[in-house]
């Protein structure tokens, strides 16, 4: 995305990459200088092959989320197994990483886009703005509001 980002610049100028990595949602144009981002295993810290695949399965479906015991058949494992990986490995149940994962999502839209609370919701999997509010809140205290115009 980057080179692309900066073919754009390079050929129509920086105020339209500006536009189209906005539109990508994507935060900033990153030198050549600047590290890309580390591979899922490394940031997650094991190589536990059944919990990278599972993560990489809920990265790739933050807008519509997989039921877990979905997750854990496309990696062939059991629900349980699932379950007993990210405990281990993690320290936390699958379920919170997931909500986590959406949650954490929707506080850079809320950060880096316009778009308004509806939208942001449905992009990060809530059926409606009133439950991914009364998540967002328990996660970080303010409702996605109070995160965007804290006055």
């Amino acid at each position: 995305m980057d080179m692309t980002l900066g073919m754009i610049a390079r050929r129509h100028g920086d105020n339209l990459a500006a536009l189209v990595s906005e539109q990508l949602i994507h935060e900033r144009m990153r030198t050549p200088q600047d590290h890309q981002r580390l591979a899922l295993a490394q940031r997650l810290g094991t190589h536990r092959h059944g919990l990278v695949e599972a993560v990489a399965l809920m990265e790739r479906h933050i807008e519509a989320p997989l039921a877990l015991s979905e997750i854990a058949a496309r990696v062939g494992i059991s629900l349980r197994q699932l379950q007993r990986l990210f405990e281990q490995e993690l320290a936390r149940r699958p379920r919170d990483f997931y909500l986590e994962l959406r949650l954490t999502r929707a506080r850079r839209l809320l950060a880096e886009t316009d778009h308004d609370i509806l939208s942001i919701a449905l992009a990060t999997g809530f059926g409606a703005a009133s439950s991914f509010s009364r998540a967002y809140k328990r996660r970080y205290g303010v409702n996605p509001r109070q995160h965007r115009h804290p006055d």
